[in-house]
Order: C-alpha cells, then structure tokens, then sequence
C-alpha cells in the first residue's frame, strides 16, 4: 500500500515534504528536483563522500570556472591540490565517482567538466542521514535542539506558530 505523502511550502526558500511516518517529517528546499509521477512525490537524493563534497564545493564556488561554466580536469586537480592537498590520482578517482553519480559532465577533448547538480540536490541525503542518527529521525527532537541552541525572534516564532496552524486547517 503506497503511503500518503504531503507537502507544503512554508517560505519562498523551503517547503516541507511530510512522510506520515510517526515524528517523520523531511524538510527539502525548492531547488530540489521534485517529480510528480502518479501522484507520488519523488526527490532526487545524491550520497556523496567527502572527498566529493570537496570537489563538488569547489566547483558550486564557482570562481574556477570559465564563462560556459566549465573547467578542465587538470586545472581542477591543481585548484583541489592548493585547496586541499588532494593529490592528482585522487582528485581522478572522485571525478569518475561524480561521473557515475551523475553530479558532473565531462566532455572531451581535455577531459572538460561542468557540475549539473545543484548543492542542495547533493548534500539531501546527508541532511536526511543527520537528522536520522542525530534526531532518532523525529523532527520535534530536531526542532527542540534547533531552538535551545539559536535565538530566534518572535516574528520566527509567530511565522512557525502559523504554519502550524495553516497545516491543522488543511487536515480538516
């Protein structure tokens, strides 16, 4: 039996993809890429290491790049070498990784790269892990950290506070 599943945008920025799971609820951002197939809500999710979050980090800078947005796999290799002191046959390992993961194009000649995911297509997954093993995978024990630990203002409070209240409505 296919669960239910909802969503609902909470600010330009986020919106909320809620499992009814008990205490599950995943937060996405409207940069992921949601597909709606039969009426299911399916999201793009990319595991990646660290070594390729390096590179892709240094790729979602941006800076390297040349105008079409590209840049050629040797030149990257030096930037992560400066950066951080990742040697050649490394950097070639992650960039073959990132190929069969689809985050990266090459194109030839000169082994040309160009990222095609967006950082927050590739780093869900590890939000989703985090808040698994951090949070039991319960978003009230997320929230509860979150808001021991950060000031936030009464007009973040009042916003939260209407969320919630639009979601109540929308159940009934």
């Amino acid at each position: 039996m296919q669960k239910k599943v909802r969503w609902k945008i909470i600010s330009p920025d986020f919106f909320l993809l809620l499992k009814l799971d008990k205490n599950k609820v995943a937060m996405y951002t409207r940069d992921e890429n949601i597909n709606t197939n039969n009426n299911e809500q399916e999201v793009r999710k990319m595991e990646l290491s660290n070594g390729e979050i390096m590179v892709m980090e240094v790729l979602w800078e941006g800076e390297c790049l040349d105008e079409n947005g590209e840049i050629q796999a040797l030149e990257l290799s030096k930037v992560l070498k400066e950066k951080y002191d990742l040697g050649k046959t490394s950097c070639y390992t992650f960039f073959g990784r990132l190929l069969e993961k689809g985050a990266i194009t090459r194109r030839y000649p000169k082994y040309t790269i160009k990222p095609i995911v967006t950082r927050e297509e590739a780093l869900q997954k590890q939000r989703e892990e985090a808040i698994d093993k951090l949070f039991q995978g319960s978003f009230i024990n997320f929230c509860r950290t979150f808001l021991k630990d950060n000031k936030i203002s009464e007009e973040e409070v009042q916003e939260m506070k209407n969320i919630i209240n639009d979601f109540e409505k929308e159940e009934k």
